[in-house]
């Protein structure tokens, strides 16, 4: 299928309207980064923590919410709290922690590069283990 409207990575068909804006190829690679979404009100800011699209707006749509941050609150181990197993999901698959977030993250004792270094490691145990014929 032919015309403007098609897709245009690849031959498959699709016709898009000319509000769609991406298609169906770009919207599988998408490029995520772990930031902070402001909420609260006027004086009284707190922050969520969370996964989106890098070409989102600062208080735009999310993929998922990983947890908050409370500038202003009383106790100090309350003032920063989040899914430390879905933060280091996100970061395994490849998702870039703000240097904001990266900051909060070591106050909690999250290391974002000792997580991506666990990443390569499975990475490189997998290419050995598949190389090996057996005996």
């Amino acid at each position: 299928m032919t015309g403007k409207n098609a897709c245009p990575t690849i031959d498959c068909g699709t016709v898009f309207s000319k509000g769609a804006g991406l298609s169906i190829h770009e919207e599988e690679t998408l490029s995520v980064k772990i930031r902070l979404k402001r909420m609260g009100r006027l004086h009284r800011t707190s922050f969520r923590i969370v996964a989106c699209d890098t070409r989102s707006s600062r208080d735009g749509e999310v993929v998922e919410n990983l947890g908050s941050y409370d500038p202003l609150g009383k106790v100090a181990d309350k003032q920063v709290q989040f899914d430390a197993g879905r933060v280091e999901y996100w970061i395994s698959v490849g998702a870039q922690p703000t240097a904001t977030v990266t900051r909060l993250l070591r106050t909690k004792g999250l290391k974002v590069s000792e997580v991506r270094a666990k990443v390569k490691a499975k990475g490189k145990g997998k290419d050995e283990a598949g190389s090996r014929k057996p005996e």
